[in-house]
């Protein structure tokens, strides 16, 4: 028998859209919210792997592209349009290819934070029409620990990640007493495939991973257990799992402390 996470709200028709619901975390996630009730809209770039997601959870699919901002623009009045107003978004989608920002092509580094930090924004900024007029939803932003270090060969994933946090946790304070909320969830090593691209592409990445986090990676069905639990709760932020919360205050530290978890990882790609 499948486990199933029990939500801290209702979510029989409620609508959920999920940005990279096809695979990895956020397909674990409509598996999740489909079986309590919500009608899903998940959002992907490979039609035939989103086909398959939506047929398994009875979602709506919706094949957009989030570096490029005409399709964000068609997202939501899509989903609407199949599901009604929107009661939770989870911005899950995210892209990264490692490697020392000088290296980096102008329209990859323009892609990336279009996807990680623009996309999002304006999702949630047309998502929030819906829930502050029904009082009640929430804004969940996936983010990475990533988002809290300077570690290097990872900056524009980092910067935006790092932007994500700091934008849910500024739009948290704007929607106080409105019924909606905004949460976030900072996760560890998940394994994904953008996880094992990115340890399999550059070693700086799998060498930070391993020394900051000293634990095998989790499982996206465990990550979507967790997120699902989360939902409506209330609580600001969720780091998962537990044992990386020292790691999340690695923010907080001066950079020179910071520097020195880092000694021994080369600066760069031999």
């Amino acid at each position: 028998m499948t486990r199933h996470s029990t939500p801290a709200i209702d979510l029989t028709d409620t609508h959920v859209v999920i940005t990279g619901g096809s695979r990895g975390i956020g397909r674990a996630l409509a598996d999740c919210l489909a079986v309590r009730g919500a009608r899903l809209s998940l959002i992907g770039r490979d039609k035939e792997t989103l086909d398959r997601a939506a047929a398994d959870t009875g979602a709506l699919p919706i094949v957009a592209d989030l570096a490029d901002m005409s399709d964000v623009e068609r997202i939501l009045p899509a989903a609407r349009a199949a599901n009604g107003p929107v009661t939770v978004l989870v911005n899950n989608a995210a892209v990264n290819i490692p490697g020392p920002l000088a290296t980096c092509g102008r329209a990859n580094l323009r892609d990336r934070l279009t996807t990680n930090l623009l996309a999002p924004l304006e999702l949630t900024r047309d998502a929030l029409q819906d829930m502050l007029a029904h009082k009640r939803g929430s804004i969940v932003n996936i983010s990475s620990l990533i988002g809290d270090m300077a570690v290097r060969n990872v900056i524009p994933y980092a910067a935006s990640k790092s932007a994500l946090g700091l934008a849910t946790r500024a739009l948290r304070r704007e929607l106080k007493g409105t019924g909606v909320t905004a949460q976030l969830v900072v996760f560890g090593a998940v394994d994904t495939q953008m996880y094992n691209e990115d340890t399999f592409i550059d070693p700086i990445a799998g060498q930070s991973a391993a020394r900051l986090g000293k634990i095998s990676p989790q499982s996206p069905v465990s990550a979507a257990h967790a997120i699902t639990k989360f939902l409506g709760t209330g609580k600001e932020v969720l780091v998962v799992p537990r044992v990386v919360h020292p790691v999340h205050g690695l923010r907080f530290l001066p950079t020179r402390l910071a520097d020195l978890l880092l000694i021994g990882i080369p600066r760069s790609v031999p």
